[in-house]
């Protein structure tokens, strides 16, 4: 959380920034598609969170996908283990089929 006080410096900047928060305002923003890996052990970011995310991305005409990682806390991407290597395999996948398709979504009416 201190790094990303940090970040932003404070709370009006953190909302203002929030992709949620961005969505929810309705604000007219790119909708590449996304691929979210989240552990559900994430102290961090509750799976609440991701799961909001998602649905209001859908609801503008975004594409995501998310992808769930029982008992992994957040970052564990960065730790060696069989989950992992999963991971990054589906990051792969993910990156060549954008490569192969380019379309961006312009948020819904």
């Amino acid at each position: 959380m201190a790094s990303t006080e940090n970040y932003f410096l404070n709370e009006d900047a953190m909302q203002e920034g929030s992709p949620q928060g961005i969505l929810e305002r309705g604000e007219d923003a790119a909708l590449p598609p996304l691929l979210i890996i989240q552990g559900t052990a994430d102290m961090n970011i509750p799976m609440s969170m991701p799961h909001a995310f998602v649905e209001s991305y859908r609801a503008v005409g975004g594409s995501v996908e998310l992808e769930e990682y029982p008992d992994m806390p957040h970052n564990f991407i960065l730790r060696v283990g069989k989950e992992t290597d999963h991971a990054l395999g589906v990051v792969k996948a993910f990156v060549a089929q954008q490569l192969t398709a380019s379309t961006v979504a312009t948020p819904a009416d």
